[in-house]
């Protein structure tokens, strides 16, 4: 596994821990911004040519996929 890829994986999962914690205690604007971060980041991956097309492709979808999952849990949980 190259470096990049590790460095890849780290911020994928503070991106993901931030949705978590943001989405169910801040809410607000907030939890919109960390998808945007996410994409963001994916491009800059994407053009420094860290990853492939079809992996940014991959990783967008999975990864909003999980964003989309945390805030309906967590605006689930707020309105019980």
């Amino acid at each position: 596994m190259t470096m990049e890829k590790i460095v890849f994986a780290i911020i994928i999962i503070i991106v993901l821990a931030l949705q978590y914690f943001i989405s169910s205690y801040k809410g607000g604007f907030w939890k919109y911004i960390i998808p945007i971060i996410f994409i963001l980041t994916l491009l800059i991956l994407l053009l420094c040519k860290i990853i492939t097309l079809g992996s940014f492709i991959l990783y967008l979808i999975i990864g909003l996929l999980v964003l989309l999952a945390q805030s309906f849990m967590a605006e689930e949980k707020s309105n019980k």
